[in-house]
């Protein structure tokens, strides 16, 4: 046994079986993998996500305290505030923005990474885990811009096929952390994946959400602006660990399920472990 804090491939044993699984199953699986593969799903979070939600805070901290910053003569005209809250206001959203496109899809797909280990063992290393999503960084981007736009036209259009889109699509970041697919594939790619299965996830989503908004509330304990925003880009930490896992462990039952992966062949392979032999190549 190594002494490192992280699993060397020879250590770091599957922990679960890729199945297809229920809903309270898909939750017991996060919650398995999340205590088993800890430190480096933190690690990962804390690399990426942490530091957006911190941006993000501070940026709609700025619209909160702009009021209350004086002038030149001790306060500002109608028209400098108006500036200055349309100022603040394009860079929350614009940090908002990336931190969805870029910063998100990059935690996803390093989490996914992590994930697979509880299933089929080999490296949880972190580092190893973010560098594998960044080889992948230029598809994540683009495929994530593609899918968030269409999903925002679907809600522009009838409300109805944003919801559609945001659910078939749901496994696109699992699909390009995994498969070699370009960004319009593994968004179709996803939606063959979730075929009969998007009243579940429409269903797993309400529940994140409302677990999500769960947590975030608790940062309404600090009254005092700046550590709330400090306390609620923590808790958003744990909302995107949840989150991100879910996917993850969605993605491999939905594979078991629909493409009847042969789980005993694909366990028989990892603990052979091939040379060079990887999780990516397992699954696919």
């Amino acid at each position: 046994m190594t002494d490192s804090p992280y699993p060397s491939a020879e250590s770091a044993d599957p922990i679960l079986r890729p199945q297809p699984l229920d809903m309270g199953d898909i939750l017991d699986h996060t919650l398995s993998v999340i205590q088993a593969r800890f430190k480096p799903l933190a690690i990962v979070l804390l690399c990426t996500v942490l530091p957006a939600n911190l941006l993000i805070g501070l940026a709609w901290l700025g619209m909160a305290v702009l009021p209350f910053v004086p002038g030149p003569e001790g306060g500002m005209t109608d028209e400098g505030m108006m500036m200055a809250f349309g100022i603040v206001f394009i860079l929350a959203m614009g940090i908002t923005a990336i931190a969805t496109v870029v910063v998100f899809p990059l935690a996803v797909a390093a989490v996914s990474h992590i994930v697979s280990t509880a299933y089929f063992g080999g490296d949880a290393n972190p580092w190893r885990a973010l560098r594998r999503a960044f080889g992948r960084f230029p598809v994540l981007v683009v495929s994530s811009l593609i899918y968030y736009v269409a999903v925002g036209i679907g809600f522009m259009l009838c409300f109805i096929p944003g919801i559609w889109l945001l659910i078939a699509g749901f496994l696109y970041l699992p699909v390009i952390a995994f498969e070699p697919a370009g960004p319009v594939q593994a968004i179709r790619r996803s939606f063959r994946l979730t075929e009969g299965q998007r009243l579940r996830i429409l269903v797993l989503l309400l529940v994140l959400g409302v677990l999500g908004s769960g947590i975030t509330m608790l940062s309404f304990v600090a009254p005092i602006p700046g550590i709330q925003q400090l306390l609620e880009a923590l808790l958003g930490v744990i909302s995107s660990a949840i989150f991100c896992v879910v996917e993850a462990v969605l993605y491999f039952s939905t594979r078991s399920q629909r493409e009847n992966m042969d789980v005993e062949a694909l366990i028989d392979r990892v603990s052979a472990r091939v040379p060079q032999s990887t999780v990516e190549e397992v699954v696919l």
